[in-house]
């Protein structure tokens, strides 16, 4: 099984590792995909179009993996607490 994760990150791969850790043939493939958005998305709607985008490209540099993965990180606003 082959496994693509859309970063460079050693982070996001772990993350990837611990879940398909049970499978003993995953290949783990990682490729530097650009997000089309901003260094740092904001809000859910950049967050989620970077994530895709990434997707979109891994699977234009690896056609034939059984698993495409986006780790995106983005900021949020939210409430404060008073």
């Amino acid at each position: 099984m082959k496994i693509v994760l859309t970063s460079q990150s050693d982070l996001k791969m772990a993350a990837v590792r611990a879940v398909f850790g049970a499978v003993a043939d995953a290949e783990y493939v990682r490729v530097k995909a650009p997000s089309g958005v901003n260094e740092q998305p904001e809000g859910k709607e950049e967050t989620r179009t970077g994530a895709f985008n990434r997707i979109a490209h891994a699977k234009i540099i690896v056609p034939d993996a059984d698993y495409y993965i986006s780790i995106e990180n983005g900021l949020f606003p939210i409430d404060p607490v008073v």
